[in-house]
């Protein structure tokens, strides 16, 4: 038994024996947290585990999470559903109420009288998961099948009952044990969404008595109202919405606070005669795909999901969300437990703990410099993480690492990982950066970004390799080609002397010098050659083109308002000829065109005139650029190719509404946007059905 292993037991004897209590456990173990992080570490790469003192770890952590006053969690969810399967694979019970705590501070415990209703969801880490689960229990299914993909609300679950003859909620039953649960019916009834949840469960249900499976959560804005109101009474604050949710839900002297809270329903069971049930999964943002689609193309179910978490996973998004749930609906299932037919793909955040090797300079595209960090490899959210972006100096600084620090990094989603805390610092030595780029060995320049007062450096020199090719991986990119790298434009660019745009564009001039360099072959070269001639031949607009060229602070969106209103061959032919002043003109002609652009356009085609039309002679369907006249407000979600789609059609999208909006589409029909567009008589649109949503307004635009 290590160290480690033996200081867990202590607590957990500790905690049996009362020496302990749940509330002043943080006070006695100040290292607890510290402990918890590197335990965690020693779970994942361990052979053989003590179970015994994952028992106490679990224990410790569910305890705490559950019957703390604050709501704080030393465990992310993905390490505490790790240790639960360690526990269930050696064939110990999760424990689900308090062990060691009186329950004095704790709702009154009720019986569940819908047991079908509580269920807790099986969780999968992997999309092909989601397929097995499906192909599994669609088996013998007869009749309409629809598969139901929804977010997975990050909050707690709790069973609303529903009387008919009161018109009202009666009881909300945490799911604790699944056999009784916290009665919060009294919180409930001061949600902030109370009375709409009523209203919605009284035309569901009608004359029926019913049972409203849901999750808790809380908003940004709320919890932001919550530390306003908690900070003026010099109480100690939640760390986080979550801790906020948890801290609320379990100590009843916090009830005053539950009007922060909102009530997210998930499925209606609906009761047809004595125990007998029909039931409804709908939760907000819900997309459908009917079984024989899905049978005929099983991508639509990826792409549904990725969609939800493109929605979900932004940082403006209302609620916090760990993943989507997957739920098979057919009338002709006979539910044990409602959620036995459904699947939770979780992408919540995991905490890894690692140590610091040393600090370099990453170098992007534009010649931006990013201080980095190479850690020691670990396992963070299903992904081996070795680097680390510290995004820039300012932080470095304010972090105040050091060499061979011990930190937690975390990362939730698609997000890059970051630094949680410092676990333990390492040598005396502070983490330092040499200011040189390490392509090409020039000083760093540095200059005070204006807006966030922030000192970023950069590579100004041209001839340096890193900024050389980012500005031909950046066109590419912008083009929408898959699979060109830095990694790979370097290694040409260094193996074959390829420098250029139009180097890359000829592809049979050295698809078979690319064959023979070390790593390639000929499946890997034919993949990245035929791609580029996929780019060549690929229809685009002449905004789209100068757009990838990447002219310094000229965005796409800018170049596509510049062609829809001049012409390019006749702009480019003003350049051609010399007639400069003229070429002027014509890029002032066009709406909102300030002097320093007109001059960065104007300085880059006189100077780059014949690379570009070399440039251009290798694509086949280059178009003019359609008049941008109106635009579409996104509110609570982002989608590239919907944007994309909208602007083929002359249609901007814009984050403001304005008197050229013409339509909103939304992940959250009460928000300001949605309030806003409705007093302006714009049509309101809902971002789970963007097929509908996108065929209205493009048709709407044809008879106007």
């Amino acid at each position: 038994m290590n160290e480690l292993e033996k200081y867990f037991l202590k607590v957990y004897d500790k905690l049996r024996d009362g020496v302990y209590s749940i509330e002043t456990l943080d006070q006695c173990d100040p290292d607890m947290r510290h402990n918890s992080f590197i335990y965690i570490s020693y779970l994942h790469d361990a052979k053989d585990i003590n179970v015994d003192a994952l028992y106490a770890f679990v224990v410790i952590q569910l305890d705490y999470y559950t019957f703390s006053n604050i709501g704080d969690v030393f465990i992310s969810d993905s390490d505490y559903d790790f240790a639960a399967n360690v526990l269930k694979s050696h064939g110990i019970k999760i424990p689900t109420t308090n062990t060691f705590s009186p329950q004095t501070k704790t709702w009154q415990l009720i019986k569940h009288t819908a047991p079908q209703m509580v269920g807790s969801v099986k969780k999968v880490f992997d999309t092909q998961s989601v397929h097995e689960f499906i192909s599994k229990n669609v088996q013998g299914l007869f009749g309409e099948t629809i598969i139901k993909v929804a977010p997975k609300y990050d909050g707690v679950g709790v069973n609303i009952e529903y009387d008919p003859k009161t018109l009202d909620f009666v009881s909300a039953l945490t799911r604790k044990d699944a056999l009784y649960g916290q009665e919060l019916i009294k919180l409930i009834k001061r949600c902030d969404n109370y009375a709409d949840e009523v209203m919605k469960a009284s035309e569901i249900f009608g004359s029926s008595h019913g049972y409203i499976k849901c999750e808790l959560v809380m908003s940004q804005d709320n919890f932001d109202k919550l530390i306003k109101e908690k900070t003026e009474k010099g109480e100690k604050i939640y760390k986080n919405r979550r801790n906020g949710t948890s801290g609320i839900i379990n100590t009843p002297t916090n009830i005053d606070y539950a009007k922060y809270l909102t009530i997210k329903h998930l499925a209606y069971g609906i009761e047809k005669s004595r125990k007998k049930f029909s039931y409804l999964y709908d939760p907000e943002g819900c997309l459908d795909i009917y079984l024989e689609d899905y049978l005929k193309n099983p991508t639509i179910l990826d792409k549904a999901i990725s969609r939800i978490l493109d929605t979900t996973h932004i940082s403006d998004f209302e609620y916090r969300t760990d993943g989507v749930v997957i739920f098979i609906s057919n009338i002709h299932i006979r539910y044990e437990n409602i959620m036995d037919h459904a699947v939770a793909f979780k992408t919540n955040s995991k905490v890894g703990v690692t140590r610091i090797k040393y600090g370099y300079i990453s170098i992007g595209r534009t010649g931006k410099a990013t201080p980095m960090i190479k850690v020691e490899p670990c396992d963070v959210n299903e992904t081996i993480v070795t680097d680390v972006n510290l995004s820039n100096f300012a932080k470095v600084k304010k972090l105040g690492l050091h060499e061979g620090d011990t930190i937690a990094i975390e990362s939730s989603g698609d997000v890059i990982p970051m630094i949680k805390e410092i676990v333990m610092q390492g040598s005396p030595t502070p983490l330092g950066f040499d200011l040189h780029c390490p392509m090409c060995g020039k000083k760093l320049y540095g200059e005070e970004n204006a807006k966030t007062k922030v000192v970023e450096y950069r590579c100004v020199n041209d001839d340096c390799p890193a900024l050389s090719t980012g500005v031909i991986t950046n066109f590419f990119d912008k083009l929408g080609a898959n699979g060109i790298s830095d990694t790979l434009i370097l290694n040409i660019y260094e193996k074959l002397g390829l420098n250029s745009i139009a180097d890359f564009l000829d592809t049979n001039s050295y698809k078979s010098k690319l064959i023979d360099l070390p790593g390639w072959g000929v499946v890997s070269a034919t993949n990245f050659t035929n791609e580029i001639d996929r780019i060549k031949d690929k229809p685009i607009t002449n905004g789209e083109f100068v757009g990838a060229l990447g002219i310094p602070l000229i965005s796409t969106k800018k170049c596509r308002t510049i062609f829809s209103t001049i012409k390019y061959d006749k702009f480019v032919s003003k350049i051609e000829k010399g007639k400069y002043s003229s070429a002027d003109e014509m890029l002032y002609s066009v709406k909102g065109m300030a002097t320093k652009s007109v001059d960065t356009i104007m300085d880059y085609f006189k100077k780059n005139y014949d690379d570009i039309e070399l440039i251009r002679s290798y694509f086949t369907h280059i178009t003019n650029d359609i008049l941008i006249d109106a635009n579409v407000v996104f509110s609570g979600f982002r989608d590239s190719d919907t944007e994309e789609y909208l602007i083929k059609h002359g249609i901007d999208v814009s984050e403001t509404i304005t008197s050229k909006t013409i339509a909103l589409i939304t992940a959250n029909r009460n928000s300001t946007k949605t309030k806003k567009a409705e007093s302006m008589n714009i049509p309101v649109y809902d971002a789970y059905n963007l097929s509908e949503a996108l065929r209205r307004i493009i048709e709407s635009r044809e008879i106007s």
